[in-house]
């Protein structure tokens, strides 16, 4: 059975308020953030601070590694990159 359904690409556009509308609407929805090395801070891909601050909303949240951090972590399972890229 499904439980979860995830909307992906929150970024510094997405404003806070309707994220936590959303979860008050649908509690099955997760809110995902993309992380890559090679596109910090770029559109869909927010900024360490903007993380932070969604983080706070205390709603469904997950991460999807994009390009190479991802591969880097299937090979070495070292997840400190990921760490310190979410600040």
């Amino acid at each position: 059975m499904l439980k979860r359904v995830a909307f992906s690409g929150i970024d510094q556009r997405t404003n806070p308020s309707d994220l936590q509308l959303l979860h008050q609407q649908y509690p099955f929805v997760e809110f995902v953030y993309l992380l890559s090395e090679s596109q910090k801070a770029g559109n869909r891909y927010p900024r360490p601070v903007i993380l932070k601050a969604y983080q706070k909303l205390k709603i469904p949240m997950a991460v999807h590694l994009c390009g190479k951090i991802a591969i880097e972590l299937i090979h070495s399972n070292d997840w400190k990159p990921v760490h310190d890229m979410l600040g």
